[in-house]
């Protein structure tokens, strides 16, 4: 049994002329023609990447300068590849301004904290005994 000389990956890079190595890229054609395996691996990417291109045509649309600036990391306005330098943080508008939030307060736990938490937990506790034990009198002990 001889070992798999492609992988889908390598496949899928072949179709989409990623592959740059002449060798490779013979190498991967030769499977997909002697490989039934791989060659159906390839009719499975090429139709995925044809009904892409029917679902999602491509257009020659220039893209509006605020999506090429958070793309391209350019400021608004200017074109990929200008003479404008790109932002600090390499998106437009980070960096600009730096606001510094006030910090969360922490949750203290100061001593007047502590008393006021064990009075009031004090209180609780002792109402909720002396309440369990009051004996009201409308109750009837039944005794058999």
């Amino acid at each position: 049994m001889t070992a798999q000389r492609w992988t889908e990956d390598r496949i899928s890079a072949l179709i989409d002329g990623a592959v740059e190595d002449p060798a490779e890229a013979a190498r991967l054609g030769e499977a997909i023609a002697t490989d039934p395996e791989a060659r159906a691996v390839a009719e499975r990417i090429e139709r995925s990447n044809r009904l892409l291109r029917e679902a999602f045509p491509v257009t020659d649309e220039a893209l509006p300068p605020a999506i090429a600036a958070a793309i391209f990391g350019t400021p608004a306005g200017h074109e990929p590849g200008s003479e404008a330098a790109p932002v600090a943080g390499g998106r437009a508008g980070v960096g600009d301004t730096v606001v510094a939030f006030r910090p969360r307060p922490r949750l203290a736990l100061t001593l007047p904290r502590l008393a006021a938490a064990g009075l009031a937990l004090g209180i609780g506790l002792g109402a909720g005994i002396w309440l369990a034990g009051r004996d009201d009198g409308d109750q009837a002990t039944v005794l058999a």
